[in-house]
């Protein structure tokens, strides 16, 4: 009796010293696993998506959010905060920067 094993094809974002496993929904930094909530895995993956180009409000509102900006910006500034938290190095940062008037930008 022959068994067959299929293999996952793992799909990954990689930005630098970054890496997004998107199956597992895992983050590595350096190769080391970085312990993100779901939502911000969803915000990281947008980010990595768009960059280096600028990711809007609206479009982080559309994606995350359901639509609804209002009453969850707060939010959305908590989980940018959590996430640079998380994203430090002891040599080198992965900086998600804030652009007036526009939105977030991934720089790695």
């Amino acid at each position: 009796m022959a068994i067959f094993v299929e293999t996952i094809q793992e799909e990954a974002l990689k930005r630098g010293i970054l890496k997004l496993c998107c199956y597992s929904r895992q983050v590595y930094l350096n190769q080391q696993v970085i312990q993100v909530t779901g939502l911000e895995f969803n915000l990281l993956y947008l980010l990595m998506d768009k960059a280096p180009n600028i990711v809007s409000k609206r479009q982080i509102a559309n994606y995350i959010f359901d639509g609804m900006l209002v009453g969850n910006e707060a939010s959305l500034f908590t989980h940018i905060s959590n996430l640079r938290r998380k994203l430090k190095c002891k040599n080198e940062q992965v900086v998600i920067q804030s652009i007036r008037g526009r939105g977030y930008c991934l720089l790695s």
